[in-house]
């Protein structure tokens, strides 16, 4: 399965720097992250939005899913999507 996690930082300055602090110690700085088995992150992004942060990961199951983001509850507020490929997109022209 695959998921899209948007997640929200909370404002208050402890927990966006618990939160960059935990990213470091998993190996977000240096892009090895420490993943639960059956894990695999395929994409990350820092976004100037509503969210700070997109991931795009895949799982086998929900449950796995949502262990992997569980560390993070206590500093971020997160949405997390079950993603399928859409057929349509195959016919987008790509530049």
């Amino acid at each position: 399965m695959k998921f899209l996690a948007l997640i929200k930082i909370h404002s208050d300055t402890a927990s966006k720097e618990a939160f960059w602090k935990l990213w470091e110690d998993k190996g977000g700085k240096d892009g090895k992250w420490t993943l639960p088995e059956g894990v695999k992150l395929l994409d990350g992004f820092q976004l100037w939005s509503k969210y700070d942060v997109g991931l795009v990961y895949e799982a086998p199951d929900e449950e796995t899913g949502m262990e992997f983001l569980s560390e993070i509850w206590n500093y971020a507020d997160i949405e997390k999507y079950i993603t399928t490929k859409c057929s349509w997109c195959d016919n987008i022209e790509k530049s």
